[in-house]
């Protein structure tokens, strides 16, 4: 396993580091990876198109997709705002014009 030797230990000590290794059934360890299948199989879905447009159009919609579990989007998550789709421009909030007015 890296990151365990003596060396490397007294190195994070001295230098008030400290390192966290979490184990690989971590249920975010987990997920990562389903991420990374459900990328392919998106990927081996497209038939049109180029490589950087297929990933492209499959990160968009990964990100602006509402989340099962808390119904955010992770675009909106990191950013602080919803990213503009075709829906959010099809039916604008107008709650939003009237707060930022």
């Amino acid at each position: 396993m890296p990151f365990t030797s003596g060396e490397f230990t007294g190195f994070m000590k001295s230098n008030r580091v400290w390192h966290i290794s979490k184990a690989s059934n971590h249920l975010t360890s987990m997920s990562s990876g389903k991420n990374v299948q459900t990328f392919k199989r998106r990927l081996k879905k497209q038939t049109s198109g180029s490589m950087d447009t297929s990933v492209t159009r499959f990160l968009f919609y990964y990100l602006t997709t509402p989340h099962a579990a808390n119904g955010v989007a992770l675009a909106e998550l990191l950013m602080g705002r919803g990213r503009r789709t075709l829906l959010s421009l099809t039916f604008p909030d107008i709650g939003e014009t009237v707060r930022r007015s």
